[in-house]
This record gives C-alpha cells, structure tokens and sequence, in this order.
C-alpha cells in the first residue's frame, strides 16, 4: 500500500501542473463565440462553440467570466479547461429536453443511465474544470418529477466517463439533479478544494462525489453538504450504471458475467461532509471491487453513517486493503458500518455454491476515530461461509446510544478502544480469533455485561480495566466459547466473567418502538431506541390508541440537522424525536422533554430521515 500511495502523491501535483499549463497556451473568453451572462440567454452553443475552437487549436483554457450563463450540456474535449472565474455562474437549464442521451461501450460494458450533465467529457485525455466560479444544476425541476413518484433517467452536473488526467479544482457544485461529481471509468483523477451544497432530502439521489470503476484518485480540501452519500466508491458492474440490454440476462436482472472493473488506488484526505447519508462510503456496487483505500483528516457532521463499508444483495464482489485515521465525528447515527451480510437482506441472500458468488470484505484498519451524539458505535457483520476478516480497530473513543456488535467475522482486533454507550458495549457473536486489548467501557447499569460473547473462539481479552459499577465483565452465552482473559484490572467488577443471556438489542433498521403491536407482530424487537416518557405522553395526548399501535419508526436527530427538525432559536439543545405511524400521513416531531414542535403530512420528510416511504 505504501508503494502506491507514494505514485499517487506524484502523479497528482504532476496532472495539475499539465492541466495550468494547458491554459498558458490558449484562452478563450466564452463572450467572444457570443455568449451572454444575463441569466436568461441559452448560451449552449456559444460555450460549445469557444470548447471546440480552443481544442482545435491544440488545447486551453475556457474562461467562463463573471455573469450568469445559462446553458445546456457542454461536452469538453481533450486538453481543454473549463475556468470558471470569481463571480461566474454556470447555471443548467430547466428545459428537460436539452439533456440528451449519453451512451458508451467500452470495457464490455454498456453505460447508457445517465443524460448528458451541464459538464460532461467522454473518453477524454487532459480534462480540468477550476475556478472560483459556480455550477448550479438548477435540479428543482428535476427533484419536482421524482416528488411527483415520476423517475426517469437524469444529468448529473459534472460527468467525466472513460477519461484519462482529470482535474476538478475550486470551484462551487450546488443544486445537482442527480449525483454532483461522477468520474466513472477514469484514470488519474484529482478533486481538490470544491464545496458542494445539495438539498437534504436523501431519494433526490444527490451524491457529493461518487468514484466508479477508477484507479488512482486524490480527493482533498473538499466541503460537502447534501443528502445522500457524500463521498461514495463504487465499482462496475451496476445494475444501474449498465442500463442497456447487454447489462441483463433473458430474466431482466442484472448478468453478472460482464467484466469486473474495480475502484482502486484512492486517496482522500482533508475533507468535511454534513448531512449525507454517508461520510465516506464503499459500499452498494462492490462487485468489481474496491481496494487500496486511504482516508484521513476528515470530519463527519450530522450524517447517517460515518464510515460506511457494505454491499446490495448481489453476489460476489470485495472491499480489502483499506485504512481510515483521524476522523471526527458528531451526530451520526452509525459511527462504522462494516459489512458484507446487511441483517435486512438476510432473507433475500445466499452465500452461494462457492468463492465466486461470496464477497470478502478484509483487511480494513480504523484508528483515531472521535464520535460524540451517535447512536450505534459499529455494526460488523460477516456471512457464513467469508466472515468480515482481518479487521483492526485502534484509538476509537465513542460516545453512543448502542456500542460495537460483531457478527460473523474473524482476525478481527480491537486496541485501545473507549465506548459509552446505553446498552451491552461489545457484542460478538460466531467469531474466531478476536482480540481484545485495552478496552474501556463504562456500563449503564450492573445488570449488563461489557463484553458479550457467543460462539467466540481462539479469542483473548487483554490489558482491559473495570469501571467502577461494572457488574459482569465477560458475560458469555450457552456453551463453546473459548476467550482466554489475562493481565486484566477488573477488582472493581463484581464479577471476571460469568454466563448470561443474550443481549436482544440488535436490530438496527427498524428504528421501532417497541410498544407498538405493528413491531411486535412483525417478530421484530428493537430495544436500542425508546421513546423518553416525556415524549411518549405527548404521543398519547396527540394520538389515538391505534394509530400509536401502528408506530413503526422512531428516529432521534438534532436540532436543524435535517428537514423537520427546523428550530428558530440559536443554540437549541434539546433532541428531537420524529414519530411515524404505518398507514398515517401525519408525523409528529416532539422534543425530548414533550414539547411538540410540530406535525408533519410532507410524504418527503419522514422518520427515517433517508429515504423516501414506500
């Protein structure tokens, strides 16, 4: 890994040097091919026009100068930089019908999802879009149809596809119909110092960045503030991406025998994302791969997960050989989501006859990670035949309502680890070969266990000291647990360790309140968040009793973190709870302590807080 972080560092100054020098060659000021910055002239074949001049004079610069320019998609070619000078604006236009098609074979891949984006470049070399200028989507009338429950096919606002030597620098991306910044089958991509402000609502689809099917990618210096992920890696292939014909099999469903196109060799550093559905994510399309990943100096703000590493329910594929340091978290709701066998997917999945169809998530280390106001410390969950393996968590100090649960996995190694929690700290369940050094946790109260193994094997607990009021250490459940524990300070424990139940807490996408007879029907049990009694009175007062026996989701956010939860006045710190009914339009949105803020009959804002209702 080092090895090829060292050519990253090397490769990226050198593209942007390349990039500037392209714009010491030419410059084209759009005015001069008849563009006009009055907000309301179309201006897309006059852009088109000064792109084409320039690259048919060897390459330059394309200077965008201050003004609102209205425009369609404009297609960069090679050795060309779009520059977009202090006080431009790029705006997309809302006519629908100026987005055309944008089809691509290449790499036996067949990559038709998208429309042509206000920036796009398709199997270009030496490509740059800077400035201080700003690329608006004007993604409303595109967010309106999806609203209206009319999907279709959508622009992204910068899409770069089967491109070698990319730049992206300074500039400002707001207001996206779909993903914000797409480099999809790229080689040697640098993104530095853009900020993205998207709407918050998560089923706009608006991405920050999403990295598909590249190798060697700095992304650095980056502010990323939207409702879906915000920093997200995928590889190919996608049921999404590979829309075409020669994407699916006779069924319709995704074949699975198309070239796996791997995302590797990634660098991302320095960056702050708020609001989105993930910090960094590798996740949903793995099938072709992710590896050589390397995160560091980043914070995480008011998102749904912090560091996100899964997969969708689709056979085969990896994630391996990745580190991420130094993040700073607050207000997410997962601090580490690791894991290849999502619980909600359980009854749809099988491991497969073989390696093949089985993904393998390993080789992951985490350290120096700070989260305060979470929910759930680290969910990490492994399938039968590949557990998650080769795993190390070091210098985490966590504060949450739930702590780390561990399911399936192997060589898996926690150091120097700090978690507060309301519920059992370290849940490990059919393990082999997991280490526990250093361990600090203190319990909410003595009837729960720090640590709670089962079906634990060839396993050790190290070094670990007993807060005072710990009941049961090592609580271990029914029989074949074999943790070996040594050089431990647990005098202040009532107990070393010592047999008890199993902790029933875990089950994380339900966000349910337990009271409710839907949940309980459901065979669900979801203890990890209750209602306060302040906000539960408030409940019965508003409601009915069976409108609160159909409550299905219960989620807790902070004030002004997204959509509903608005609060006028500065510095409010009280949480807020969003309560919604099966088959009920409206929502009631209620402080901690009974005050209720508001009702709710947006079909858009919902408890969950992620994704539009079915």
């Amino acid at each position: 890994m080092k090895k090829w972080l060292r050519i990253g560092r090397a490769i990226c100054p050198a593209l942007a040097l390349e990039c500037r020098a392209l714009a010491a060659e030419l410059s084209c000021d759009i005015r001069n091919y008849g563009a006009v910055g009055d907000g309301k002239t179309l201006n897309t074949a006059a852009i088109q026009k000064a792109v084409d001049a320039c690259a048919a004079a060897g390459g330059g610069r394309v200077v965008v100068p201050a003004g609102v320019f209205v425009s369609g998609p404009i297609f960069l070619r090679s050795n060309i930089e779009l520059h977009l000078s202090a006080g431009a604006v790029l705006q997309g236009t809302r006519d629908m019908k100026d987005y055309g098609p944008v089809s691509l074979k290449t790499r036996g891949h067949h990559i038709n999802a998208f429309l042509a984006s206000l920036v796009t470049a398709v199997q270009a070399e030496n490509v740059a879009v800077t400035g201080l200028g700003t690329l608006d989507g004007q993604g409303r009338v595109w967010w309106d149809e999806i609203d209206a429950g009319r999907r279709g096919p959508r622009p992204v606002l910068v899409y770069f596809l089967d491109c070698e030597r990319v730049l992206i620098e300074g500039v400002k991306l707001q207001n996206s119909p779909a993903w914000t910044v797409l480099p999809l089958l790229c080689r040697n991509v640098t993104i530095r110092g853009i900020t993205i402000q998207n709407p918050w609502k998560p089923y706009h689809n608006c991405d920050g960045i999403d990295i598909h099917a590249c190798r060697d990618v700095r992304i650095s210096d980056c502010h990323i503030d939207t409702g879906d992920d915000g920093i997200c890696l995928k590889s190919l292939p996608d049921w999404f991406i590979s829309a075409g014909g020669e994407a699916k099999d006779a069924s319709g469903t995704v074949d699975y025998r198309l070239p796996r196109l791997p995302c590797e060799n990634v660098v991302i550093e320095n960056c702050t994302v708020a609001h989105a559905h993930s910090g960094v994510a590798l996740w949903a399309e793995v099938i072709g791969g992710i590896q050589n990943v390397a995160v560091t100096n980043c914070v995480f703000d008011g998102t749904r997960a912090g560091i996100q590493i899964a997969r969708y329910p689709w056979p085969g594929g990896y994630v391996r050989d990745a580190t991420f340091d130094n993040i700073i978290m607050r207000r997410v709701e997962w601090v580490i989501q690791l894991s290849s066998q999502l619980p909600q997917w359980q009854p749809t999945l099988n491991d497969g006859p073989g390696k093949e169809t089985t993904p393998e998530f390993s080789n992951i280390r985490i350290s120096n990670v700070t989260a305060t106001r979470a929910m759930v410390a680290c969910e990490m969950y492994g399938m039968e035949k590949n557990p998650v393996h080769d795993i190390t968590l070091s210098n985490l100090r966590i504060e949450s309502d739930l702590g780390f649960n561990l399911r399936r996995v192997r060589n898996v190694v926690f150091d120097n680890v700090e978690v507060s929690c309301r519920n059992v700290p370290l849940v490990v369940k059919d393990a082999d070969n997991v280490e526990v050094r250093r361990f600090s946790a203190a319990v909410s109260t003595p009837d729960i266990p720090v640590i709670e193994v089962e079906r634990v094997r060839d396993s050790w607990v190290r070094g670990c000291t007993a807060a005072p009021g710990t009941g049961v250490f090592l609580g271990e459940v029914g029989e074949g647990n074999d943790v070996l524990m040594e050089d431990n300070r647990l005098d202040r424990a009532r107990q070393a360790r010592a047999a008890v139940q199993a902790d029933n807490a875990w089950n994380l996408c339900s966000h349910a309140y337990t009271g409710s007879r839907w949940i309980r029907d459901s065979g669900c049990r979801n203890l990890w968040l209750p209602l306060p009694g302040a906000v539960m009175e408030t409940v019965r007062r508003e409601w009915p009793a069976d409108r609160m026996d159909r409550i299905f989701a219960v989620s807790r956010v902070e004030a002004n973190a997204r959509p509903g939860a608005e609060v006028a006045a500065d510095g409010e710190r009280r949480r807020i709870y969003f309560i919604e009914a099966r088959d009920e339009v409206e929502k009631l949105v209620v402080f901690e302590d009974g005050e209720l803020l508001r009702r709710i009959s947006d079909p858009a804002i919902h408890a969950y807080g992620w994704g539009k209702p079915e």
